[in-house]
Order: structure tokens, then sequence, then C-alpha cells
């Protein structure tokens, strides 16, 4: 399966089309042979009908708009769903620390120590 990269935002790739570099604007069609890719994969994108393209193209469609790649596409993280299901136990809630079993210390000693002292 190829790798895909998600557009960031259907806006931001339309103001990019309408400020192309050299001040220019470029349509669907403008921008699908600028960067060679199909004007059914711009419109999609545009129409978020789909949002994502593979590396290659979103890298072309990128550089015919005179963007960094990573501006108007991102790589999404992997949501795999499995991934609890291999632990036995659920995972800690909060900051944990083991603590002896021959501890012996009463609520009121643990209060008392936690007072502030005053000098002599």
């Amino acid at each position: 399966m190829p790798h895909r990269l998600t557009l960031t935002d259907d806006h931001l790739l339309r103001l990019l089309m309408r400020y192309a570099p050299g001040g220019r604007s470029l349509s669907v069609r403008g921008l699908a042979a600028e960067a060679g890719v199909s004007k059914s994969l711009v419109h999609a994108l545009l129409s978020k009908k789909r949002t994502t393209a593979d590396v290659a193209r979103a890298q072309r469609i990128s550089a015919a708009l005179g963007v960094h790649r990573q501006a108007l596409f991102f790589e999404p993280l992997s949501t795999s769903m499995d991934v609890d299901t291999l632990r036995k136990d659920p995972p800690p809630h909060g900051p944990q620390r083991e603590v002896p079993e021959s501890t012996t210390r009463s609520t009121r000693e643990l209060v008392a120590d936690a007072r502030p002292t005053s000098p002599d």
C-alpha cells in the first residue's frame, strides 16, 4: 500500500490556487496540468471527496503552488485499534510508585511529618 498524506485544509488549497506564484490564479485544470496530476484529484481534494494523496502527488501539487509540502499535507498518526488489547493489565492513571508491604506508618505519623516545623 503506498504511503499517503492528508490535506491540511481544502480552504488553504483554494487560497493558494487563487494566489499562485507569479501573481496569477490557477484553476483546477491549471493546477492539475502544472502539477502533473489528474483534474479529478484536484477537484476531489477541493470538494473533500478525497482528503489524501500519495507522497509524490502531494509533493508536485505543493511545488506547483510554491509552498513546502508540510504546509499543505501532513502525515497522519497511526490509529491502530489493537494496541491496547495487547496489554494484560490496564494502564495506571497518574504517577505510580511502589510502596513496600512492610510500611506501618499510621495516618497520624504522616500528617505530623507533613506539618511545617517552626524554628526554636
